[in-house]
Parts: structure tokens; sequence; C-alpha cells
């Protein structure tokens, strides 16, 4: 068919929640957030009533719905834009052969957005490092930081698609989402 949506980065879970977050996406660069390519939602409000929320109509609730997590009504459909997309290659999920019947394990994240500035990426990378001598020999531990760049440009990108619930405008970028994950199997460990 040749067209693509924008949509997750990860293998779990579906991807009707990070259409009400801001989310990044392999796409996000050219395409905006997730949720900045929903073209329509039809939600229940507290009410009762089924309201479809789009540019053209009920526009508050559309621009609020991106990036606004669940706080105004349950969405029970979203419409999304898509894109030419060409070939693609398939790549087989890792979860489909080791991961997949492994014990539950126990998550923490830690996500925080800052500007742009060498400083504060410099002292990120400290703390990891740090806290990574203070946790390195816990059995099976999976932990790392990750740094996402939002520049000027995708928040452009948002704006053009009606914008969202983060009020962000090109002035505000680059900006940058870190993240702290640590995995591990063992309660005596927390």
């Amino acid at each position: 068919m040749g067209f693509g949506v924008v949509g997750q980065r990860h293998f779990g879970g579906g991807i009707g929640g990070d259409t009400v977050q801001v989310v990044l996406s392999y796409f996000s660069y050219a395409h905006g957030f997730v949720g900045d390519n929903v073209t329509n939602y039809e939600v229940a409000l507290a009410s009762g009533e089924i309201v479809k929320a789009k540019s053209s109509t009920n526009k508050d609730l559309w621009s609020a719905l991106k990036g606004g997590g669940n706080s105004f009504g349950i969405v029970t459909r979203y419409d999304l834009a898509i894109f030419p997309q060409g070939d693609m290659c398939y790549l087989k999920r890792l979860a489909d052969d080791g991961i997949s019947g492994a014990a539950a394990n126990r998550v923490a994240k830690l996500s925080t957005t800052v500007k742009a500035d060498t400083r504060i990426l410099k002292l990120g990378m400290q703390t990891y490092r740090s806290s990574f001598e203070r946790i390195k020999d816990v059995a099976n531990i999976l932990f790392f930081i990750t740094f996402d760049l939002i520049p000027a440009q995708l928040i452009s990108q948002s704006i053009a698609r009606g914008g969202n619930a983060t009020g962000l405008t090109p002035l505000d970028g680059p900006i940058v989402v870190i993240l702290f994950y640590v995995s591990y199997d063992k309660p005596a460990d927390d």
C-alpha cells in the first residue's frame, strides 16, 4: 500500500494511549508527535454524551486530548493521518524469541525534560554513572539512560497539526527528554 502512520517506538502495548500523550515516534521529526497526527477523536464524556473532537468540531477538546491524557473523557476511537511510506523492512521483535515468557521484573522509570544544554546533559551522565556504581552488582539488572532531542522543527510540526496540550513553541526548543530506566528481578533489591 505504501502508507504509514506516526506510531510508537516500543513493541509493548498499543498505540491508543500514545494518541493522548506527547509521545515520540521514529517519524516525529518529519510529522510531529504521535498525538499531533490524530485527525479525529470519538470521546465519551463524563455526562455520557459521545462527541467527535477534531479541528472543525470541538477544537478545544481535540487540542487538549493531544497531550492531555485521559483527563477529558474516554477515547473510544481515533483516526490518524497517513503519509507516503515507501518500502519498509521487517524486523522481528526480540520478544518473539527471547523475552516472552520471562519472569516479571520490577521496573522504575524517571523522566524529565530540560532545555538542551551541555552542562545539564553532562550532569545527567554523571548521575547515571554514579547511580550505576551503586547498583551494578544487582542480579539481572537492566539500567540505562536515554536522551531524546526535541528540536524546534518538531515543535513547529506539532503546531502545524493543530498544536497539543504542552503549549510548546519553537522558541522553547530545542529541549531534551531524559529517561532513566532500571529493571531487576528481586524485591529485596528495592
